[in-house]
């Protein structure tokens, strides 16, 4: 078995970086895309160091990170996903290339009836279309375990930090908790304007970043 860190383009140099007992990674090839890949670690116990590593790798290569629970049997399995994929790596890496992974953790409120987040987004004229789509996403949001109110609070989070960002998305959480990822430019610090947008937000919300893009991509072709 082997433990697979990151795609990127083919030449990354995989002798730069190593996994959490120090065992150098190496690179397979094909389709002009390299996998840096490992020998085998324990998914729950090496879980930090193996976050570790793909930092790295995405702090000194454009990367479609892999996350830890993807293990590949062999070679040839690294070879069919990145040849069965190429395409869409290949966009993934265009899309990605100087750009962090920002998150916006929002806490479910703690009692049943809590009053809504202030900056709750008002009613939009039907006609525009966007009360409907509010509300559309709303329900998707709820429907995957996420709090109304924290739903609520996201779409007024979003809103003001989506110019910010090339791409958000939102994500559930355990207890009714939500996340905003938003993929940001590597050079842009979006911390000003999060504590803006979060001032007046009756729920608790945390700004934690930036990360590889995780949120943002995903193995199944």
């Amino acid at each position: 078995m082997l433990t697979p860190y990151a795609i990127t383009r083919a030449g990354t140099e995989a002798g730069e970086f190593s996994d959490c007992y120090g065992r150098t990674l190496r690179a397979v090839e094909s389709f002009g895309l390299s996998l840096l890949v490992g020998d085998p670690i324990d998914a729950e116990c090496d879980a930090e160091g193996f976050m570790d590593t793909v930092a790295l790798i995405h702090e000194h290569a454009c990367c479609v990170p892999v996350r830890l629970d993807d293990p590949l049997n062999d070679e040839t399995a690294v070879r069919r996903l990145l040849e069965t994929g190429a395409d869409r790596f290949t966009r993934l890496l265009d899309r990605l290339t100087g750009a962090d992974e920002w998150s916006v953790r929002v806490e479910a409120p703690i009692r049943d009836h809590a009053p809504p987040p202030a900056g709750t987004p008002p009613a939009a004229d039907s006609a525009s279309g966007r009360s409907y789509l509010r509300q559309r996403r709303r329900d998707l949001d709820t429907a995957s375990g996420i709090h109304p109110e924290v739903s609520d609070l996201i779409a007024v989070l979003s809103h003001a930090l989506a110019p910010l960002a090339r791409d958000t998305r939102t994500l559930p959480a355990k207890h009714g908790a939500g996340s905003l990822a938003l993929l940001v430019d590597r050079d842009r610090d979006i911390t000003p304007s999060f504590r803006a947008a979060a001032a007046d937000a009756t729920l608790p919300c945390m700004l934690s970043g930036p990360w590889p893009p995780f949120s943002f991509v995903s193995l199944a072709t």
